[in-house]
């Protein structure tokens, strides 16, 4: 924890505990109940009624591609779509020069789903609110009518793989994009994670892992994905459905949050991802949760040994990103309350 956090923590202690107990006492009895030692900095205090959290300011409908192919085999014939995304962007007085990114993919199982959906405005606000430049993009779906992709062993598993593949273009054209802006956005253009759910997760297992000779074998974009590697990636439930070969050691660190019950996307596939990370060697969490379903906000929500799984995913983050300098946060009273609410009595 942080020098503030434990300050803090200091203070607490004496105000709760008999003044008449030992040291060694008082620090048994404060800290086994609620297992403190065990939890991230904003979840301890945000116990206390003391959040550290920035606000977020949304800057919605920005374009991050002008050439995106659709209109394949219609009428109308082959033209471009605008794509655009949602920018959540911290505020505070005691921001970071340069914050970490993070660009999310919603799902949809490739046929629907937007920036826009509840789920993902949520989890946008909460990484912003813990410091994240944070976007949110939409992507060519099934109904666009996307070019063909180039022809694989994997083209005639799914009537969707043109639309996979046309979305892990635009995935590496939104990471070209924050990059290219970083210094506007005021992103570490070092420091991005890569995170999506369902269809979302199979683009950000894609971009993430795929470099630029894995790209080549299914896609005729010109786009060089060389310099276009992310910090991290969060695999919410998505699958690599058979490329798992790709993962190499020089492959950032992932978290796998997939619910073993999930009848949408296989467990199996996220266990195959897993087995291959820890072959190469690539830090990774993957918590274990049994009865989440395939819900974004449900596996979130899921307490793993009396922590959260998005308290886990945050302090994966930021230790794998080496986050230290966030916990000098914007403090706030007001939205603390109702964090503790929906989650602080889990301790």
């Amino acid at each position: 924890m942080g020098r503030f956090t434990n300050g803090v923590l200091l203070g607490l202690r004496k105000l709760f505990l008999p003044s008449n107990y030992s040291q060694s006492q008082r620090r048994r009895l404060f800290l086994r109940p609620l297992q403190l030692d065990r939890l991230e900095p904003r979840r301890v205090l945000a116990t206390f009624g003391l959040t550290p959290q920035y606000g977020v300011e949304l800057t919605s409908d920005v374009v991050y591609r002008t050439d995106a192919k659709i209109g394949h085999g219609t009428e109308e014939g082959l033209r471009n779509k605008e794509l655009k995304l949602d920018i959540y962007t911290p505020t505070g007085d005691d921001l970071p020069e340069e914050l970490p990114g993070a660009i999310l993919i919603h799902g949809g199982g490739f046929v629907g789903g937007s920036k826009s959906q509840g789920n993902f405005v949520d989890l946008s606000n909460d990484f912003a609110s813990r410091g994240y430049l944070t976007v949110s993009i939409d992507y060519r779906l099934f109904g666009d009518d996307v070019p063909p992709a180039k022809e694989t062993p994997f083209s005639d598993l799914d009537p969707r793989y043109d639309t996979f593949v046309a979305g892990v273009e635009d995935t590496f054209h939104a990471i070209k994009w924050m990059k290219d802006n970083a210094g506007e956005l005021g992103v570490d253009p070092d420091r991005i994670v890569l995170g999506g759910h369902s269809a979302g997760g199979f683009l950000s297992l894609a971009a993430g892992m795929f470099d630029t000779q894995d790209v080549q074998t299914f896609s005729s974009m010109e786009l060089d994905v060389t310099p276009l590697g992310v910090a991290a990636v969060l695999d919410g439930a998505g699958s690599m459905m058979g490329t798992e070969y790709t993962i190499d050691a020089h492959d950032p660190p992932t978290f796998v949050l997939h619910s073993e019950d999930d009848a949408t996307v296989a467990y199996a596939d996220a266990v195959k991802v897993v087995q291959e990370l820890q072959q190469d060697q690539v830090a990774h969490e993957f918590p274990t949760i049994t009865d989440a379903g395939h819900g974004l906000d449900t596996k979130l929500d899921t307490v793993v040994d009396g922590i959260k799984a998005s308290d886990r995913m945050f302090s994966f983050f930021e230790r794998e990103l080496g986050l230290s300098d966030l916990i000098a946060a914007s403090w706030s009273i007001s939205s603390s309350t109702q964090y503790v609410e929906e989650g602080g009595n889990e301790i």
